[in-house]
């Protein structure tokens, strides 16, 4: 392969004691914890940014839920939000009108969809933002 260079990734300790100009190995150093520092922050905020997302695609399954469950897969009495598993309430006239499993397991759905949701959205807007990124660069 004519032309390129082969890169070799050192620990960040390893570049102090590799050189003879000390300074220029500890500047090096520094750019490297900025550059570690950078990437924290850049998870710490999406980590902020995902539990944001979180809260409000949980409140948005939670109405989704109630208002399809209610009336399709069980019947409850109660006026609350039946929003946690026992759907159905003992003694009080309520009854699955499919099967329990049935009822769980798109529950069970409906909560991973929740999770996955706000991941997704930040995975989908990062990666734009990369694409913009790279466009900018090669015009410029």
């Amino acid at each position: 392969m004519r032309g390129s260079t082969r890169v070799t990734l050192q620990p960040a300790w390893a570049l102090l004691f590799q050189s003879t100009r000390p300074v220029r190995r500890v500047a090096e150093l520094g750019s490297l914890y900025g550059f570690a520092r950078m990437k924290e922050q850049n998870v710490i905020l999406s980590l902020l940014c995902y539990a944001l997302l979180l809260v409000l695609s949980l409140f948005a399954a939670a109405i989704a839920w109630n208002s399809f469950a209610n009336g399709v897969l069980y019947r409850c009495t109660d006026p609350l939000f039946d929003l946690w598993p026992p759907f159905v309430h003992p003694g009080s006239g309520d009854t699955y009108l499919v099967s329990k499993p049935l009822v769980l397991m798109i529950w069970g759905g409906f909560v991973v969809a929740a999770f996955v949701l706000p991941a997704v959205v930040l995975w989908t807007v990062r990666r734009f933002i990369r694409e913009d990124e790279r466009e900018t660069r090669l015009t410029v």
